[in-house]
């Protein structure tokens, strides 16, 4: 018995590994069959048309989703080059910017050296503020000279005093320096702006200290201005990505989107597998019963596979596994049978045992009703017995 329901067992994971080769070549089948079915230049037929037509939505809505995907992505990937090419401009654009301060800077410094009445129109105010902060720099780093001397000769609590000191006059001191840079960067900015740079280097009027600071500061200029289109052009390509985004509906959140867009993509596989199944068991359900035999009659009808038009092959491996499966599970009822066939004969013994036991239970039983009814009537004949004698005995005392 124990060998039989193991060899149950055996045959149920046999029949679960056969079914699902099957079901796996149904799908298979099944797709092909919706596809050409769908296909008009292979004809239709195989299918019906509401599964071919339910097959050409799904696959329709499947490319059209995985699609957006794959333009979610690359507007992903390419919104990402363009952050990085972005911020790489951005350290371009500082690094030539500050180099174009330090030209301007230059320039301003160079007008103020060579500053006279026909420069004011453009260049009073920067040099009125270059002034200014000058000289507030020279009495502040005066002061600083001062302090530092009286570090050298103070004691330990004088230093610790001076040391304070010179260290609020030294932040001074570099924003009065900054100021002055600014002022001069100003002054330079103000020189082109009034086209003089210009105007000079074309009437010969030019300093000759100046000439190849002006043409650093042309070249500066165009790398500056280059680095700023640039940058205007990937904030262009940027703003194109996003407008992908937006129209794939991905919004701010473009994992959400993909992983919503994989959920209808897994959904419309399984919809398709279903459908691609059911189809390829209908179409050889036309042709092949449950235990994979023909429908049509055997070959001594003058019937066989090739019979069974274009998917001859596909229907003589769906019958092959039909049959194999219908023998198994006839295996597996048999030795089910048996096994229940095996519990009845045990039960039927049991039965029988218990109807032994209740025919031999009675049989006492009647044979005690019987010794106890003689033994009843012998009581009841010792009784009027005893009656009798009694009344003998009565009528002789009532004689006296």
């Amino acid at each position: 018995m124990d060998s039989q329901r193991k060899t149950i067992q055996a045959l149920t994971q046999t029949l679960d590994e056969k079914r699902g080769e099957l079901a796996r070549f149904y799908r298979d089948f099944g797709e092909r069959l919706l596809s050409d079915s769908s296909d008009p230049a292979e004809g239709a037929g195989y299918v019906s048309a509401d599964h071919a037509v339910q097959y050409r939505e799904l696959v329709a809505a499947r490319e059209r989703d995985a699609s957006i995907i794959l333009d979610i992505q690359a507007a992903v990937e390419r919104m990402q080059e363009l952050a990085r090419f972005r911020r790489e401009i951005d350290r371009n654009v500082a690094s030539a910017s500050s180099r174009h301060d330090e030209l301007l800077a230059d320039l301003g410094k160079r007008f103020y050296g060579l500053y006279t009445d026909e420069d004011a129109a453009f260049f009073s105010d920067a040099y009125d503020r270059a002034t200014e902060a000058g000289n507030a720099l020279v009495r502040l780093e005066e002061k600083e000279a001062r302090l530092r001397a009286e570090l050298a000769e103070s004691g330990l609590l004088g230093k610790l005093v001076a040391q304070i000191r010179i260290a609020g006059l030294s932040a001074n001191v570099r924003l009065q320096r900054e100021r002055v840079a600014s002022a001069f960067r100003e002054g330079g900015k103000a020189v082109i702006d009034a086209g003089v740079l210009d105007s000079r280097r074309a009437d010969g009027s030019l300093d000759p200290s100046i000439v190849p600071l002006a043409a650093d500061i042309d070249a500066s200029l165009e790398r500056v201005r280059a680095f700023r289109e640039r940058a205007e052009s990937v904030d262009a390509d940027i703003a194109r990505a996003r407008e992908s985004l937006a129209a794939a509906g991905s919004g701010d959140s473009t994992q959400r989107r993909i992983d919503e867009l994989r959920a209808r993509v897994r959904d419309s596989d399984r919809r398709i597998e279903s459908l691609a199944a059911l189809a390829a068991r209908e179409y050889a359900d036309k042709f092949l019963d449950e235990s994979g035999r023909s429908i049509l009659g055997g070959s001594g009808d003058g019937h066989s596979f090739s019979d069974m038009g274009r998917y001859a092959h596909e229907l003589e491996q769906v019958s092959a596994m039909r049959a194999g499966i219908a023998e198994n599970r006839l295996r597996i009822e048999v030795l089910e049978a048996d096994l229940r066939i095996d519990a009845i004969d045990r039960d039927i013994a049991a039965r029988r045992r218990e109807a032994e036991d209740a025919d031999s239970k009675a049989e006492r039983l009647r044979q005690a009703a019987e010794a106890a009814r003689k033994a009843a009537e012998a009581a009841a004949a010792e009784r009027e017995t005893l009656v009798a004698r009694k009344e003998e005995l009565m009528g002789i005392l009532k004689g006296r």
